[in-house]
């Protein structure tokens, strides 16, 4: 009987660390662990996302010592409008607002905000978490974004194709799934274009 409720646990445990991309994921694991201890813990990591209608952004996040430290977010693209290499500028955004059809005031007043405080800003210190409402990613390290992958985006599911990536040296790129006949802005998950050491 002890042999039997033995061999029941151990299929137990090995069913709940079953998911997709276990190896994959695995190897990158161990990668982050690694650059976790090279790194002391202190990093920096864009996120990267789009929509079918030509709008993408990316969220940069600064990790000191394990903790968030910094936040950063860009439109890179507005609507066919694409960011400037030295950041959104007056001519920038009155060509994105012409292709929007509406004035500065116009936008100021449905969003909140004026029309370049909202395609890029930054966070620090008590300010983190302070912008809502945006395309902006979360400010969560990248021990949070493993996780999230092995528990959520990777988790076996029917009706879906799951996806995962380490092209970052090893590390994280991307990790998500879509499900069976979606249309538009399917993928749900993350995607990682650039991770480094402070």
């Amino acid at each position: 009987m002890k042999k039997i409720i033995g061999l029941l646990l151990v299929i137990l445990v090995s069913a709940c660390d079953s998911f997709e991309h276990k190896s994959e994921y695995d190897k990158s694991f161990q990668k982050w662990k690694s650059f976790k201890t090279a790194s002391n813990n202190s990093y920096r990591y864009i996120l990267t996302g789009s929509t079918w209608t030509g709008v993408s952004w990316e969220t940069e996040l600064i990790v000191e010592k394990g903790e968030i430290t910094g936040r950063k977010f860009r439109y890179t693209n507005f609507e066919g409008v694409r960011r400037p290499a030295t950041g959104w500028d007056t001519n920038s955004a009155k060509e994105a607002l012409k292709v929007l059809g509406m004035s500065e005031e116009e936008f100021t007043q449905r969003s909140g905000a004026d029309f370049l405080a909202y395609c890029e800003w930054e966070e620090k210190g008590v300010e983190l978490g302070t912008h809502t409402g945006t395309a902006a990613s979360e400010p969560i390290t990248l021990d949070v974004i493993y996780q999230r992958a092995k528990n959520e985006w990777l988790q076996e599911r029917k009706n879906v194709t799951t996806y995962f990536e380490a092209k970052n040296e090893g590390l994280i790129s991307s990790a998500g799934f879509v499900e069976d006949n979606c249309a538009d802005d399917c993928f749900r998950g993350v995607n990682i274009r650039l991770i480094e050491k402070l």
